[in-house]
């Protein structure tokens, strides 16, 4: 999830590279395009942008998060920013 469009598809090159033509990417730009896209199909794990204008990566999570209450696995989600101080590392956890 990335609103940036060289991003989404540098991290679709990357993945389809180290993961093989048996992996699926998706991507999405937005974080309600993310949480759509979530409710419609499975995903074994997000890359999610902590800055995104509307619904930022931190808001799409805590998202997810709250529509898991109840369910027995949680989806993995990777920050994925350019903040790098270690107060920012925090937030992100």
């Amino acid at each position: 999830v990335d609103d940036n469009k060289f991003n989404r598809s540098l991290t679709r090159t990357i993945l389809r590279k180290k993961g093989g033509p048996g992996w699926c990417v998706s991507l999405a730009e937005s974080g309600a395009e993310a949480l759509q896209k979530i409710a419609e199909e499975r995903f074994d794990l997000a890359f999610m942008d902590i800055q995104m204008p509307g619904m930022n990566g931190l808001e799409t999570t805590q998202a997810i998060r709250s529509n898991e209450q109840g369910a027995e696995k949680r989806l993995p989600v990777i920050a994925m920013t350019a903040y790098a101080m270690e107060g920012d590392r925090q937030m992100c956890l």
